[in-house]
């Protein structure tokens, strides 16, 4: 628990609508919920050491004028700036073991730090948090050992930490598990032959027997969450999903509903993740016993948001990314790298007190490690908001934009619902443009059905979205080697999520030709008497 008195939370409409807080000293705290404080912001003196960075970046490109024409704001962009600020928030995370900055760890300080640059801009900004809950599940440790039918012996398994990449592994627990440090001695009762475990009766367990359910990794016909829950409201005692493929790592999937709240259903029950191998053992009548160990918690986090106070509110751009990292690193590539280049694009507008033609919110978003969270929050505030002053016409994205084997990635609007899909080819045209008249490869992919990063909430709400990445955890084709150089066969960031993601995991170029796209459509997009008209924007390249 914080230090300073723990604050009670009350809300008011900004006068744009959205959910601005306000706090108040606390009447009364929740058992095991943890309410953040307003805390004081870094001290001038670190400001001091970062503000001769920031000199040294503005002296790259000498602007005597506003830089409201795309190709001036980009030249602006300092890349030794986010590098500085990249250096802060190692040094932050540093301060937590493990290394983090999650919610629980280095979060708040991180915010704080953003908050120094954004709050003192004479009216400027417009800055607030945005206060939100986020349940916290933190891995300690797990085991599972299984007796085959006709062994009388158990088989002690190799468990990793949920989502290990290294495909070793014979078990790992599913986020958001229930715990249990004892031992349970289950009988396994498959999902009978030709479901998917997705319904109560896809089980036939003997009465009066503990037993564990144990299906496939389908998730054609429900999620993993729906899974589970149906095992524990046919009275399972544990939950088991396997691998259908002998390829690939174990299932690392949450067993938690995607649009959480406090009131959603917990999975009680221990839920693991195996391997394929694992599941051939798990016949109907063998045994085993597992334990499944984390810390939970339900905490209270935020958002900071900063909005330009000018500009068309019909036609508000929110650009954002997420400052949190996982509990395992620091966070410097993820999202570092996307949420520091979105600090300095505010820097710029600030320093040159730009006037764009569209409002601008900058988002700082918290809680996308446990499910984005923190822009499900944002989103489903201003659709809730009943007078709204702004209208919010897009949304861009940057997250992860300085992996070390990296590779040009542009989301893909033509995979946008289809309600948001020509807005979305729009907005992702801006980058292809930007890209191709700077002789830079690049690839499009498609963006994610279930989640994926912080643009998700805004086009699943009918709001458009366009987003760069340069890889996360996925291997670089010998195809993608050919164009990009780099090492095929690996990862694109072989820290993602690790305690490594610090800053010798960032490729100084990446950020460079990234960052420079990112600011380019920004501008772009800000200065457009309406920003989703194709004919407002002039094409640079054939």
């Amino acid at each position: 628990m914080p230090d300073e008195p723990i604050m009670d939370e009350k809300t008011s409409l900004t006068n744009n609508g959205l959910e601005q807080s306000v706090l108040e000293p606390a009447k009364s705290v929740k058992s095991r919920r943890r309410k953040y404080a307003a805390t004081s912001f870094i001290t001038v003196a670190v400001i001091a050491i970062i503000g001769s960075v920031v000199y040294i970046g503005i002296e790259e490109a000498n602007v005597h004028e506003t830089p409201t024409e795309p190709a001036e704001f980009q030249k602006q962009l300092s890349v030794s700036t986010v590098m500085g600020h990249l250096i802060q928030l190692a040094q932050i995370a540093n301060k937590s073991s493990p290394s983090s900055r999650s919610i629980l760890n280095q979060y708040d300080p991180s915010a704080q730090y953003v908050e120094s640059f954004l709050n003192n801009s004479n009216g400027y900004f417009k800055v607030w948090r945005q206060y939100f809950e986020a349940p916290v599940w933190e891995f300690t440790n797990s085991t599972l050992s299984i007796m085959p039918v006709g062994s009388s012996s158990y088989i002690s398994l190799d468990g990793v930490p949920p989502l290990d990449r290294t495909g070793k592994g014979d078990f790992a627990p599913l986020r958001y598990s229930g715990l249990t440090s004892e031992e349970l001695t289950l009988q396994v009762v498959r999902s009978t032959q030709g479901t998917t475990g997705c319904n109560v009766s896809d089980y036939d367990a003997p009465q009066g027997t503990d037993w564990v359910a144990v299906t496939t990794d389908d998730i054609s016909s429900c999620n993993a969450y729906e899974k589970a829950l149906a095992a524990q409201n046919a009275g399972a005692e544990g939950f088991i999903m396997h691998r259908t493929s002998a390829s690939g790592s174990v299932p690392g999937s949450r067993v938690r509903e995607a649009e959480w709240s406090p009131d959603s259903t917990a999975i009680r029950i221990p839920a693991v993740g195996a391997s394929h191998l694992t599941g051939q053992l798990l016949e109907s009548g063998a045994s085993l016993k597992v334990t499944v160990e984390a810390d939970y918690d339900v905490a209270w986090t935020f958002n900071t948001i900063a909005e330009v106070n000018a500009g068309n509110a019909n036609n508000t751009i929110v650009v954002g990314g997420h400052l949190d990292s996982v509990p395992e690193g620091p966070g410097v590539n993820d999202n570092g790298s996307g949420s520091m280049t979105v600090l300095e694009m505010a820097r710029i507008f600030l320093k040159f007190k730009i006037a764009p033609t569209n409002k601008v919110i900058f988002a700082f978003w918290g809680a996308e490690e446990v499910g984005l969270l923190g822009s499900r929050y944002f989103v489903n505030d201003y659709i809730a908001a009943k007078d709204k002053n702004l209208t919010i016409r897009l949304n861009l994205n940057f997250d992860m934009l300085g992996s070390p084997n990296y590779v040009r990635f542009i989301y893909d609007g033509r995979t946008c619902p289809a309600n948001v899909r020509t807005e979305c080819e729009l907005l992702d045209s801006l980058f292809i443009d930007y890209f191709k008249s700077n002789n830079l490869l690049f690839k499009l992919i498609p963006f994610s059905t279930t989640g994926g990063s912080d643009h998700f909430p805004f086009y699943q709400a009918g709001i458009p979205a366009a987003s760069l990445a340069t890889g996360a955890g996925s291997v670089k084709s010998m195809e993608e080697r050919d164009s990009y150089g780099g090492l095929a066969l690996s990862f694109y960031d072989p820290c993602y999520h690790e305690a490594c993601d610090t800053t010798n995991n960032i490729d100084m170029n990446a950020l460079r030709e990234m960052g420079g796209a990112a600011a380019f459509v920004l501008m772009q997009t800000a200065m457009a008497t309406d920003p989703l008209d194709p004919s407002a924007y002039v094409r640079r390249s054939n």
